[in-house]
């Protein structure tokens, strides 16, 4: 089964969340958090990601989708985080702007991770999803796309990190899954788009 059809067929056991910063020391990302030291800040998100696979009953089939930004830090630091997760669930990233090429594959080659590209599209009820790290520009995007169109083609739907905004809903069909807006807890992504589909 291909990546597309995969996260199609799995909606509700697919969770999702971006710019966690594991390995980040820097106060203007785990201060605003309500952290007071780094380390409090990646075993909260840790231990978050574990916790909703513990209650969905550590189903295999369980999708995490990180959008970018997540493991930060020299090539070293890498494995702190990466073995903690590979022992569960299927893990699927895009590229943040803070990731190397040298980074990106040892994820893939040595823990199983699946890179999704810079960019990630799927369809939900035919319409398009498009997962990113950056924020498109959602209302070009959509400009000739409405609701009940003639040629098919729905508003598209932009779930993306990058912004560190606390806001959930940054625009009408967009939402922010950065860790600010989640509170460090990752979020279904069929629930995600049903939040974006009310917010326009």
């Amino acid at each position: 089964m291909d990546t597309q059809r995969l996260v199609e067929s799995r909606l509700n056991k697919t969770f999702i969340m971006g710019d966690e910063h594991w390995n980040h020391n820097a106060v203007f990302i785990y201060e605003p958090r309500g952290f007071q030291a780094p380390e409090d800040m990646w075993c909260a998100c840790i231990n978050n990601w574990k916790a909703v696979h513990t209650v969905r009953g550590e189903d295999p089939e369980s999708l995490y989708i990180h959008l970018g930004d997540s493991i930060m830090g020299t090539q070293d630091l890498l494995p702190r985080v990466a073995r903690q997760f590979s022992s569960y669930g299927t893990h699927l990233f895009c590229r943040g702007n803070h990731m190397s090429d040298k980074k990106r594959h040892q994820l893939e080659d040595e823990y199983g991770w699946i890179y999704i590209g810079e960019e990630f599209t799927f369809r939900y009820r035919g319409r398009e999803i498009v997962l990113s790290h950056y924020p498109l520009d959602i209302a070009r995007v959509n400009s000739h796309r409405s609701e009940k169109p003639e040629d098919g083609r729905m508003p598209m739907i932009n779930i993306h990190a990058h912004t560190h905004s606390r806001n959930f809903h940054t625009a009408p069909y967009q939402i922010c899954v950065s860790a600010d807006a989640l509170d460090c807890v990752p979020f279904n992504l069929k629930d995600a788009i049903k939040a974006a589909l009310q917010n326009i």
